[in-house]
């Protein structure tokens, strides 16, 4: 007997990663924070590392990813 396991969806209000870093949120796609602003204001007031960090806890990007986010801010 195969059970076939359900895949797991994301949960509602939560951005998924994309191939480009403007659709990862529902925001517009001109609005340079891509739905973050506290990831850029961490990232402007030169808070990097927290930036880095709360965007990966919002997208579960790698290290890198999150860090050319914050980047580009």
């Amino acid at each position: 007997m195969i059970v076939v396991q359900p895949q797991p969806q994301p949960a509602q209000g939560v951005p998924v990663p994309s191939a480009g870093y403007g659709s990862l949120a529902p925001g517009s796609p001109a609005d340079p924070s891509g739905g973050f602003p506290d990831v850029v204001q961490l990232a402007r007031s030169g808070k990097k590392i927290k930036a880095i960090k709360l965007y990966r806890q919002y997208t579960n990007v790698g290290l890198k990813e999150a860090k050319d986010f914050v980047d580009s801010l």
